[in-house]
């Protein structure tokens, strides 16, 4: 149980630098992103949270 919330507070730590390195760029290059860096920068956020792009069984705790 220990291990899991260390590793939930690294990933929340690493999304903060993402962020951070993330809005760092967007003020160095204003109008340059494209509209195919879009989905990938939200996709990386959602792998970052989740650990993972592929599906799981998700069964209900009832």
């Amino acid at each position: 149980m220990r291990e899991s919330e260390e590793e939930e507070e690294e990933e929340e730590e690493e999304e903060e630098e993402e962020e951070e390195e993330d809005e760092e760029e967007e003020e160095k290059g204003k109008g340059k992103g494209t509209f195919e860096s879009e989905p990938d920068r939200y996709l990386k956020y959602f792998i970052a949270a989740v650990g993972s792009a592929e599906p799981r069984q998700v069964t209900s705790g009832r």
